[in-house]
């Protein structure tokens, strides 16, 4: 929904709800995420935000996250915002069947290729609340993946997270 790629950016007492994404040939990799953190968004606040009903729309495809990304910034602040009912559709068939939901995923490598990461430095994540993730294969509260340094994760609330982990995907890790 919306995507911030400009340093000190604070965004503040905002819903969002229910964006979708369906896989198509020219994106067989689709996600979405209420805030999408592009590569220049150093100092970003993320404040007082609620995050709903993201991925949950019926013909929703794809990852689906409330905050995502920020691979080479730095001094991230996601602090008292509520990400409740986030998931993701399981898609058996031509595209990837191992989708997964997360109220907040930061990563210096967001598309997993090798030698692709760009650090992330300086992150804080209080006094959130979170609940209500699903995926039929995995789901998290907080993934924080690659090369990420100086993290501070403290007071934040979190239930009601579920997946599969019986599932292929899993097994074969």
């Amino acid at each position: 929904l919306l995507s911030v790629d400009a340093p000190g950016v604070t965004v503040e007492g905002l819903t969002f709800e229910n964006p979708i994404h369906v896989l198509s040939e020219e994106n067989p990799y689709p996600s979405r995420a209420g805030i999408g953190i592009g590569s220049d968004a150093s100092g970003l606040s993320v404040v007082d935000n609620t995050f709903q009903n993201i991925g949950t729309a019926d013909d929703a495809e794809g990852n689906s996250a409330g905050v995502s990304w920020g691979a080479g910034t730095s001094d991230i602040s996601i602090v008292g915002n509520t990400f409740t009912d986030i998931s993701t559709g399981y898609f058996d068939g031509e595209y990837f069947d191992w989708y997964s939901a997360k109220a907040i995923y930061l990563s210096s490598n967001p598309s997993g290729q090798q030698g692709g990461s760009d650090p992330i430095e300086g992150v804080s994540i209080r006094n959130n609340d979170i609940s209500g993730i699903s995926s039929p294969v995995q789901s998290f509260g907080i993934e924080i993946h690659h090369d990420v340094s100086d993290v501070e994760i403290t007071d934040n609330r979190i239930s009601g997270i579920s997946g599969d982990v019986g599932n292929e995907f899993t097994d074969s890790v």
